[in-house]
């Protein structure tokens, strides 16, 4: 008899746990005036909406769809409302790209683009890459991918439809500014590696300056930054143009490590005021510092680079004539939010532009 006793308030306990669990994601089903008690009117009006969505879209919705959808809402409104450039929400899908990106290898067809009314306007060409190949030139302008335009696509969603699985391949609409001609082109997908950093000297009005162009912020950039300035001096380069054009920006340490190839140690590069993090300045430091310094391999799988011949050369560099002209990139610090879908979070005001993607 007790044991009969026992199973059923076992029973009895299962059934109210399920109950509660049901109700619980389905609070619209309890009575107003204890679903006003238990679920708060924002968050009851949120689980309303889905709920709303779930039943009577006149398509299928899945979950995770409609919580990143919600969630892109939210820094979407964030951005308008305070004109806001640095907020960015990733889904699982777009955190991979950046990763892909600030690791300085990616699958795609090899350019970097910049968002136009028409679609993506190709801003740098990688050479020996597959779009190099085919005949992309710089200032054309990506209109559609597999047939359906891109225009009015987020920049992010028309580069990611572009890149894809080595050795698949991707048919895009390419519109000739001269002409107004669109042809098909059907290219390949490679592993693209970023060329990170590229430097030489060239006569300019009958003086020899070094042209430095720097792609990206990722791992390690700093170092292939160096190198290419070096190599641009080494062939007798007066000065230095540091082109960033094209460059889709990255991360905030290496940018900071970028400016120390030039500037003396200790000295700010930028200030940023937070709401909730306070003052906060980032300086230039010795490559030395171990507080600082990339160890093991970088993103490219190369050694980190010689810390000695990087503090004799900066010296160098600012001991001589030499100058530095840099140009404009986006770079982010990203505040992680309590959740499982990551998000860059603006803490903290600094100065960017638009950004590039690479494809």
């Amino acid at each position: 008899m007790r044991a009969a006793r026992i199973a059923a308030s076992v029973a009895v306990l299962l059934a109210v746990l399920a109950a509660g669990l049901w109700l619980g994601g389905h609070p619209e089903k309890l009575p107003r005036p204890v679903s006003d008690a238990f679920v708060g009117g924002n968050a009851g009006l949120n689980v309303e909406a889905t709920e709303a969505i779930e039943e009577n879209y006149f398509r299928e919705v899945s979950p995770d769809e409609l919580t990143n959808s919600s969630l892109q809402g939210m820094v979407r409104g964030l951005r308008q409302r305070y004109d806001d450039r640095f907020t960015d929400y990733f889904s699982p899908e777009s955190l991979e790209k950046f990763r892909e990106e600030i690791a300085g290898k990616f699958s795609g067809v090899g350019v970097s683009v910049i968002p136009v009314k028409k679609g993506l306007e190709v801003g740098h060409v990688f050479k020996r890459s597959p779009a190099d190949r085919s005949g992309v030139e710089v200032g054309e302008v990506f209109v559609s991918v597999e047939g359906d335009s891109i225009a009015g696509v987020d920049s992010e969603v028309a580069a990611g439809r572009i890149k894809g699985p080595e050795g698949t391949d991707v048919k895009i609409g390419v519109l000739d500014p001269k002409t107004g001609e669109t042809r098909q082109l059907t290219i390949t997908r490679a592993e693209i590696s970023l060329p990170v950093a590229f430097g030489r000297a060239r006569e300019f009005g009958g003086r020899k300056l070094g042209y430095v162009r720097l792609s990206t912020f990722s791992y390690g950039s700093h170092a292939y930054l160096r190198k290419a300035i070096e190599r641009a001096e080494r062939e007798g380069a007066e000065g230095i143009v540091l082109d960033l054009r094209a460059n889709g920006g990255g991360l905030l340490d290496e940018a900071v490590l970028a400016a120390s190839v030039f500037l003396p140690e200790d000295e700010v590069v930028v200030t940023t005021d937070s709401r909730t993090q306070g003052h906060a300045e980032y300086r230039t430091y010795d490559e030395a510092d171990n507080r600082q310094l990339h160890r093991g391999k970088d993103a490219l799988g190369n050694d980190p680079p010689d810390v000695e011949g990087h503090r004799r050369s900066r010296t160098a560099r600012r001991n001589s004539r030499v100058r530095a002209s840099f140009g404009s990139a986006k770079t982010c610090e990203g505040s992680p939010c309590s959740m499982m879908r990551p998000a860059h979070i603006t803490t903290r005001w600094s100065l960017t532009s638009r950004a590039n993607c690479i494809s």
